[in-house]
């Protein structure tokens, strides 16, 4: 073959799976061969959803970060409310809602 291309490589996919690659390689403009390949090739950090959630997780983890500085601020200063361990949990769930959503994109993709 003229493009370097000499490995064919047959396997089995779910119909879901087939309407899946499919879609996708006519969403990118590519025959669907182009597409796998571009897939198998690239890694989590060039889908650019995945790369968008990171940075807004990134942001929020920032943004909590501020925040759960002034809680410690208040509680060295003696001035920490139980409302202040509430915050702390809600915090908590939103970065841990946040991770498992990027998980579940990762395992998608």
């Amino acid at each position: 073959m003229a493009n370097g291309k000499t490995v064919l490589k047959s396997f089995r996919v779910t119909e879901k799976e087939a309407e899946r690659i499919s879609r996708a390689a006519v969403e990118a403009g590519m025959k669907e061969s182009e597409y796998f390949r571009r897939c198998v090739s690239r890694g989590p950090m060039e889908h650019k959803e995945i790369r968008l959630l990171l940075h807004k997780i990134l942001n929020e983890i920032n943004s909590i970060g501020k925040n759960i500085n002034q809680i410690v601020k208040n509680n060295n200063s003696g001035l920490y409310l139980s409302k202040d361990k509430d915050k702390l949990l809600t915090y908590m769930r939103r970065i841990d809602f946040s991770m498992t959503e990027v998980v579940r994109k990762l395992g998608n993709n």
